[in-house]
């Protein structure tokens, strides 16, 4: 109960974290660039090419990926199932496979794209 608590006032001392604008990453490789992003491989499929864009709310405390330009991404030790404060990935599209918080709670590793 208490751990709820917490969680529920660490997400209100957020301030404005809610719902964020998501913005889809450009498509080509000039429009990236334009955007100040770079066109890169990604590393298991390198034929294939996104728009690798940092986001401007790096590192903000969330609980959900809505509160986010990319993902929320759940602590590396956290508990699958557990509540938790994320903190928003640094780049809009994250590849691989890591936690997410869907509403404070971790969700089970999953690909990412």
């Amino acid at each position: 109960m208490l751990r709820k608590i917490v969680l529920s006032a660490a997400a209100l001392a957020c301030g404005g974290c809610g719902a964020v604008n998501k913005h889809r990453p450009p498509t080509t490789e000039s429009d990236c660039v334009a955007a100040g992003g770079t066109w890169t491989p990604i590393e298991t499929l390198p034929e294939i090419r996104y728009c690798d864009l940092k986001t401007a709310d790096a590192g903000r405390w969330c609980v959900d990926s809505m509160q986010c330009e990319g993902s929320c991404l759940a602590p590396e030790k956290a508990q699958v199932g557990s509540f938790a404060l994320g903190q928003c990935a640094d780049h809009s599209q994250d590849y691989g496979t890591m936690k997410l918080l869907k509403m404070g709670r971790v969700q089970a590793p999953a690909p990412v794209q």
